[in-house]
């Protein structure tokens, strides 16, 4: 019964093949791409705005209260109430509930990304920890690029550099 599923997963790495298709199997530069837009965003709505560390820490508490509850719905949803959902021969659930019971704290830290698809609960997790990850070090970069901004520029390449690197430990030795 789980056959039909597997070969819909089948049929779609087929049409990898496809310049059309490509972005539907291989999405993380779609990812990549939304991160790029919303540092650049945040920062041309930002740039005049943060001038004491006390905006630094508004801004980051509003960011919070504004996403974080809707996120620990959707997170507490998949742990609490989609295990209590029927299942059937073409909606099997097994995996995820197994998953979320042991790992939907991450999630509410934002720190899934750095654990294993097998370790996470929510599966678009993985996009809002990356936001959430580079958000914070935004906010602080944009306050010292007021008044330091060769400091701000060395900052956001070391950022970049460590990420590069920290990225590339996880997958060869995770």
């Amino acid at each position: 019964m789980t056959i039909v599923i597997l070969e819909n997963v089948a049929f779609s790495y087929d049409a990898v093949s496809s310049i059309a298709l490509h972005p539907t199997n291989n999405y993380s530069y779609l990812v990549d791409g939304l991160l790029a837009l919303s540092a650049l965003y945040t920062t041309y709505l930002l740039y005049g705005e943060i001038t004491t560390v006390n905006d630094v820490a508004q801004i980051l508490g509003k960011a919070v209260v504004r996403f974080w509850p809707a996120y620990a719905f959707c997170v507490l949803f998949m742990w609490i109430l989609f295990p209590e959902l029927s299942s059937g021969p073409m909606w099997i659930h097994g995996d995820t509930v197994e998953r979320c019971s042991s790992s939907w704290w991450k999630n509410l830290l934002f720190i899934n990304n750095l654990f294993s698809v097998k370790d996470t609960c929510v599966d678009f997790g993985y996009a809002v920890s990356l936001g959430a990850q580079y958000f914070v070090p935004l906010i602080i970069l944009i306050y010292v690029a007021r008044s330091r901004l060769f400091a701000a520029k060395v900052s956001a390449s070391l950022k970049r550099n460590f990420t590069g690197l920290f990225k590339n430990f996880l997958w060869r030795w995770y």
